[in-house]
């Protein structure tokens, strides 16, 4: 399975996590065409967070690439406070982590050391007051 990431608040807890959806128009078929490409991402306050793999590929991508052309993980957030991590994790093991201590961040990681095979890939965002926001994964295949 290749599921996209979001948080949500139930009526006892409004406004604690947030389902955050890329989407072209603010239409019903277009917002539900964003969930099914997983163009989401979860947060726990109003956090804007944007993932991709190199300029081509957006969090929900599933693609190929030979393994001699990797491309940077690349990062921008815009925090509701400071930001106190970026984790970088590749099938669900923290690969990098960068401190930027700041509220707009825009940084990229390359990971040299992934073979050949299927890699998943996520970011973490860990602000200073303790709000997260989580992306949705990237999939490559490196042959």
């Amino acid at each position: 399975y290749k599921l996209g990431v979001i948080a949500s608040s139930d009526h006892f807890s409004t406004h604690i996590s947030y389902a955050m959806v890329y989407t072209p128009r603010q239409e019903r078929r277009a917002i539900f065409d964003s969930m099914m490409k997983r163009r989401a991402y979860g947060a726990t306050d109003n956090i804007i967070l944007e993932f991709r793999m190199g300029n081509e590929h957006f969090m929900g991508d599933v693609f190929q690439s030979p393994v001699s052309k990797k491309e940077p993980l690349r990062v921008k957030v815009r925090g509701t406070g400071d930001v106190a991590a970026v984790h970088f994790i590749r099938d669900g093991v923290y690969l990098h982590k960068t401190a930027p201590g700041k509220r707009d961040v825009d940084v990229e990681y390359l990971d040299r050391d992934a073979g050949r095979g299927e890699h998943w890939y996520y970011v973490r965002v860990e602000q200073a007051n303790g709000e997260l926001a989580w992306s949705s994964p990237i999939w490559v295949t490196y042959r």
